[in-house]
């Protein structure tokens, strides 16, 4: 398969990386951010590139990947797409259905679902939680709150699944805190980015398994450290599932109705009143 990439810089270059690493994949060409470093071809347009190529890695800045995405699958192009796909579900599945209508593949990149941390919440016997607090820090300030968090939402989703309700009690553009319920257990959310930050994670859970939680890449129940085996690597496996799910109709690891579910709860969270209960619901 020949690729092209949109937006060669730190994502792009990594994306690139992964690609080559498939036996099935070359990068031939790109546009935008400096494809001569790695020895590509260079499009003069999105369009051109389109036009040379069977699939086409979008890494291009956030506010650009629906004008994209769209273009290149009514050019005929598969799409993989880093994180965000959209700004709201909406804008979403208009993309997600303009794929299935062209009968092209748009994978969307969650590589923070695919490391050993993420497998072992994921195996866990969580039954219901009781209470909880989950944190993401970010030292990042070209993005909010509300969009740079929207993979550590994916996070929260795997483990529990989709809340029953939530209520914002903070929310700027470097702060959001919030509250999230499932039946009768209530799990504390907040997000924060600015100056000075070390990108940390760290999810606490009290649930039917113990006393659970991930700080980064490290886990524990009733404070004893689980080992864990090493992750991935992250690009590499994402685009091996890309591939995968082009040549042979491989599922994606993050089901549409998932996918959705993360777009649908970010809208929520960035748009709810503040200090009031409202209901969540699922896209099916």
């Amino acid at each position: 398969m020949r690729w092209g990439i949109i937006g060669v810089g730190r994502a792009g270059s990594a994306r690139a990386r992964a690609i080559s690493a498939d036996a099935r994949s070359e990068v031939i060409i790109g546009y935008r951010g400096d494809p001569a470093a790695l020895g590509l071809q260079i499009a003069d347009s999105a369009a051109a590139l389109f036009g040379v190529v069977d699939a086409v890695a979008i890494c291009s800045p956030d506010r650009t990947h629906p004008v994209l995405v769209a273009e290149a699958l009514e050019a005929g192009c598969h799409v993989v797409c880093e994180y965000p796909l959209s700004s709201t579900a909406e804008e979403g599945a208009k993309l997600l259905d303009l794929a299935v209508a062209q009968g092209r593949v748009l994978h969307v990149e969650h590589i923070e679902l695919l490391g050993s941390a993420a497998g072992w919440w994921r195996e866990l016997d969580i039954g219901a939680v009781r209470c909880g607090a989950v944190t993401f820090e970010s030292g990042r300030q070209d993005i909010t709150v509300t969009s740079g968090g929207l993979p550590r939402l994916h996070r929260i989703l795997d483990i529990l699944g989709p809340p029953d309700a939530l209520r914002v009690d903070i929310r700027t553009p470097a702060w959001l805190a919030a509250r999230l319920r499932w039946g009768s257990g209530e799990v504390d959310v907040e997000f924060r980015s600015g100056p000075g930050l070390k990108r940390t994670t760290t999810i606490a859970l009290d649930c039917a398994a113990g006393y659970c939680m991930q700080r980064n890449r490290s886990v524990f129940v009733d404070d004893v450290e689980v080992s864990l085996p090493p992750s991935p690597p992250l690009f590499v496996t994402d685009q091996r599932f890309a591939i995968d799910t082009i040549l042979h109709a491989t599922p994606h690891y993050l089901s549409r109705a998932r996918l959705l579910c993360g777009l649908r709860l970010r809208d929520a969270l960035r748009c709810a009143d503040t200090g009031s209960w409202q209901e969540f619901s699922s896209p099916g």
